[in-house]
């Protein structure tokens, strides 16, 4: 009897632990197409701003290894305080008709970004264009236009697009992915901050919640801090590597950011809403965005 009862608790076990875990790998078909409503609510520097649009993910080829997927983004509205109209009409323009391929395997995980060195042009044109139009003077003082670039370009690497696709919230992010309940890995937001995501499984696999932390100890958010001011202002610093510790100490310079994505996965194994609440805090400024994505 006890032998029945210690094999049924067991076999307890194991039905709970499959419960808790799903493979996210969409159904996919050349001519597939889904389309998403999106809508971002945000304040970044002390101004509100909203913009809708649309992001249309079509599957364009079926290829030997998995898939092409092509991702087009449609701007929508915008509402923004008028302090960040000139701003947010160059940003929009980063995404307006913009259309990136992505190669996927055959369970739709990102593996590679076909029109790369395209989309990489596009990216610095705008903010060569933001630099050079949009923005005062003595901001351009401060930040030369040419520095920006030249981060641009580091930054802009293939390896860099791709790990930023596999850590940034979307409708393929999870592809390819076993979610296990209270599984963790490590991301990066999109100002490249090291982040710690802690997933968790809810409805028998058909909500997938994705809670992030910063996690970056003291030596790693002091060389962040320095590269970043190195690469902008290298005028400056020498002082602030010289000052760093002192201004982490006396709390003058604090770093901190949180993100919480909640996906609604579909029988088909796309993903029919995503939500994402997000807040960075970095030397007093703060910055909150909502972003929706609902599946027409």
């Amino acid at each position: 009897m006890k032998r029945t009862t210690f094999l049924f608790a067991l076999l307890l076990m194991a039905v709970s632990a499959m419960a808790q875990s799903v493979k996210i790998a969409p159904k996919l078909k050349k001519g597939d197409v889904k389309t998403y409503e999106t809508t971002t609510d945000g304040v970044t520097m002390g101004q509100f701003i909203r913009t809708t649009a649309q992001n249309i993910f079509t599957v364009t080829e079926k290829t030997s290894n998995g898939f092409v997927i092509q991702n087009e983004a449609k701007i929508g509205d915008t509402q923004q305080n008028v302090n960040l109209a000139n701003l947010t009409q160059v940003l929009n323009k980063v995404f307006e008709n913009t259309m990136i391929l992505y190669g996927t395997d055959k369970d739709g995980k990102i593996i590679s970004i076909k029109n790369y060195a395209e989309m990489k042009q596009h990216s610095i044109n705008i903010i060569d264009e933001l630099f050079s139009k949009n923005l005062p003077q003595e901001v351009n003082a401060v930040l030369p236009k040419e520095n920006i670039l030249k981060m641009a370009e580091e930054r802009f690497t293939e390896a860099n697009m791709l790990k930023m696709a596999y850590s940034t919230p979307s409708p393929l992010s999870l592809n390819g992915k076993t979610i296990t309940e209270g599984m963790e890995e490590e991301t990066f937001n999109t100002q490249g901050l090291k982040m710690k995501t802690t997933y968790h499984v809810a409805d028998g696999g058909k909500t997938i919640i994705a809670d992030s932390k910063l996690n970056m100890n003291r030596a790693e958010l002091k060389e962040y801090l320095v590269k970043q001011i190195t690469q902008l202002m290298p005028q400056m610093a020498a002082m602030f590597e010289s000052q760093i510790d002192q201004a982490l100490n006396s709390g003058a310079v604090a770093v901190d950011a949180t993100q919480k994505a909640t996906y609604q996965i579909g029988t088909d194994g796309w993903v029919q809403q995503l939500t994402i609440d997000s807040e960075s805090k970095q030397t007093g400024q703060v910055n909150k965005y909502t972003i929706t994505y609902t599946l027409k």
